[in-house]
């Protein structure tokens, strides 16, 4: 860890030095990594973390971690962690994201799950798409995220998403949006998708992934659905996002 700085109440934002050979993964939409102090040997300390940002040009990984309980408490205690990756689905609709060229696209934004908005911001734009974020009035603000979007040249505007409904509603209709990602709670994100469906169902609708990830990799089971009377774990198999919410 090279940097360590608490951002608002209990965020912290980590800047960790990673093996160059990793920076490529760590730059895909939804990835994320386990994190653990370099301490603690038993896998049950690994905490699963949102990719902020990466810079590739000097290997840096840019994650924000909540100080919740004794794992992350070990992390942040600590000057060196041990960080496993790749992990990949941090977001449902990964690959319409990655699929995504030409377009209008629209990003909303509320709470922690802001942080994942970057990687997908950057694709969007490497995908010669046009973006614009919206990003809730009572939402935590985190300055390095905005800061991170404004140099990206994305426009942020500031909603309330009840009184503002019908601005979105109109956004989206005037400018022809094809794609929709909303980083945010689960129930946010399904009003979102409400709002997004008045307009058309057809409007690819993407998600960050809130589901209750434990271990990370897909063995303990704490984020198992059933969908469509099969049990699915979240935390490895992309989900269609309104399919998700018929389940939620």
């Amino acid at each position: 860890i090279i940097e360590k700085k608490e951002i608002f109440n209990g965020l912290f934002k980590l800047k960790i030095e990673v093996p160059k050979k990793i920076v490529h993964d760590l730059s895909s939409v939804g990835s994320y990594v386990l994190l653990k102090s370099k301490n603690k040997n038993d896998s049950i300390y690994n905490v699963p973390i949102s990719v902020m940002d990466v810079d590739k040009d000097s290997n840096i990984l840019e994650v924000v971690i909540k100080q919740l309980g004794i794992k992350t408490k070990y992390i942040l205690d600590s000057d060196d962690i041990i960080v496993k990756v790749p992990y990949f689905n941090g977001i449902f609709g990964v690959d319409k994201i990655n699929k995504t060229h030409n377009s209008n696209c629209v990003v909303i934004l509320n709470g922690l799950s802001q942080v994942n908005s970057i990687n997908v911001v950057k694709k969007l734009i490497a995908n010669n798409n046009k973006v614009e974020v919206f990003l809730y009035k009572n939402s935590i603000k985190l300055k390095d995220v905005e800061e991170k979007l404004n140099n990206l040249g994305i426009n942020i505007h500031i909603i309330d998403i009840e009184e503002d409904k019908n601005l979105i509603i109109d956004y989206i209709k005037r400018n022809n949006v094809n794609l929709v990602y909303s980083g945010a709670s689960n129930r946010f994100s399904k009003t979102i998708k409400d709002i997004v469906n008045m307009v058309s169902e057809d409007i690819t609708l993407a998600i960050s992934n809130n589901n209750l990830i434990c271990c990370g990799e897909g063995i303990c089971g704490a984020c198992t659905v059933n969908l469509n009377g099969q049990p699915v774990k979240t935390c490895k198999t992309q989900v269609d996002s309104r399919d998700f919410f018929r389940i939620m």
